[in-house]
């Protein structure tokens, strides 16, 4: 059980009977006006806090902290705030053997810099579940948007019967050749879509067949290795851009 008494310097004025535990009065000084803290209770609790220093003389400065009981005890009307009373150092809780007990209070400036913290912590949370929110939509926007493996290799088909048809070859659709097409429309899908990496491929077949297809010792380039090889394929797409003049 906890339990609570009078601040020394409010009972050490007011206890005139210093080996009685029963005294028939106490002493109230003028000075407690002086008191700022006393002057700023209301007058309810100022006879509260009275009240309780009567009662404190009766019990040896050991009263039982519970605010309910202390009410009835001074037969008051209003309940008696023994919290404030603690806070404003009026009173101060004890245990059984009447050592003092660490206040459990949380002042008011811990509280609010609590509740801040708190509230930094909610919005960071909710500004992450914005930020992931988004990543998904991007996410499943982008994967809408990437033609998955089979269309890849459906368009790398189409290109190599293409390369056939214009250089009079039959490559056939072998792992080897279709990598090398798929590989280059892969990267670039970064920068375009589908529809105009399948054309750059086209435009290049079509270019290099007409600038190879006379020349025996190039028409034997005319081959998918060659043509969708990463560096060679790279430096043929940027020929594809006309200048006018």
């Amino acid at each position: 059980m906890e339990y609570f008494k009078i601040a020394d310097k409010y009972y050490e004025q007011t206890n005139h009977y210093k080996d009685k535990r029963t005294p028939p009065w106490i002493k109230l000084h003028n000075n407690l006006f002086e008191d700022y803290d006393f002057i700023k209770l209301p007058d309810e609790e100022r006879y509260h806090f009275l009240a309780s220093m009567m009662l404190a003389s009766r019990s040896g400065n050991k009263i039982v902290y519970d605010s309910d009981w202390v009410t009835r005890k001074i037969d008051a009307t209003e309940k008696v705030n023994l919290d404030k009373f603690k806070e404003k150092g009026f009173v101060v809780k004890i245990n059984e053997l009447g050592e003092e007990i660490v206040d459990d209070i949380i002042p008011l400036a811990d509280c609010q810099q609590n509740a801040d913290t708190k509230r930094r912590e909610e919005k960071r949370r909710e500004e992450n579940k914005l930020t992931k929110e988004k990543q998904e939509k991007e996410k499943e926007s982008l994967n809408k948007k990437r033609p998955k493996h089979g269309k890849l290799k459906t368009a790398a088909l189409e290109i190599l019967d293409f390369l056939n048809e214009k250089s009079g070859r039959e490559y056939l659709p072998g792992d080897t050749n279709l990598n090398f097409i798929m590989m280059r429309l892969k990267e670039s899908l970064k920068f375009k879509p589908l529809e105009e990496a399948i054309t750059d491929c086209r435009m290049i077949i079509v270019k290099k067949c007409r600038e190879w297809g006379g020349d025996e010792k190039m028409y034997l380039y005319l081959r998918p290795k060659t043509l969708f090889g990463k560096t060679n394929f790279s430096q043929y797409q940027g020929e594809l851009v006309c200048k006018t003049a």
